[in-house]
């Protein structure tokens, strides 16, 4: 009887400590399909988005991962999704082309695009009911302004979509992302 509760014991930690979210192919999610995707070639270091413009620790991503291909200050770079719909960013150093990651993607077009679910609000506050919106969400023109742990969001799509602009959130993450 004892052996047998420390075997389910076990059993339970292993499942419970191996639930780690997984990268996903984002080209394999509809909403990600219109963009550029690469494979990194080698490890390479990222971090966790924890919110509002907020990057934290350093994790290691296997060489393998899928990525949705991005650019900052004209040099690439990169988002992996997991399937908990978790983000990382892939660190810019040392991320060269045929070194670091591979791609197909030829494009120079880029396109600001929301990374995560956000919540909108009419005010700063964060009060009353938000407005939802999906990942994948490309903005035409956007103008995101950081106050501590909230954002302002300003686009034509926030007035089209929730009725308000500007709109204010603690989970909006959005970045260019080369366009197939």
């Amino acid at each position: 009887m004892r052996l047998t509760i420390v075997a389910a014991a076990i059993a339970f930690l292993s499942v419970a400590c191996s639930s780690d979210p997984e990268p996903i192919d984002p080209a394999s999610v509809q909403i990600f399909t219109g963009y550029c995707t690469g494979t990194l070639l080698a490890e390479h270091a990222a971090m966790r988005w924890i919110g509002q413009s907020q990057w934290s620790g350093s994790e290691r991503i296997p060489a393998g991962t899928k990525f949705l291909l991005s650019e900052s200050f004209d040099k690439p770079f990169g988002y992996v999704v997991y399937d908990d719909d978790s983000l990382r960013r892939l660190d810019e150093d040392g991320f060269q082309e045929g070194v670091a990651f591979s791609s197909d993607c030829e494009s120079s077009v880029t396109a600001r695009v929301l990374l995560v679910d956000a919540t909108l609000h009419a005010s700063e506050s964060l009060d009353g009911d938000g407005c939802e919106l999906e990942a994948g969400m490309s903005f035409a023109s956007l103008s995101v302004i950081l106050s501590g742990t909230v954002a302002e969001v300003e686009a034509p799509e926030v007035e089209a979509t929730c009725g308000f602009n500007p709109g204010y959130s603690d989970d909006f993450v959005a970045d260019r992302l080369f366009v197939l």
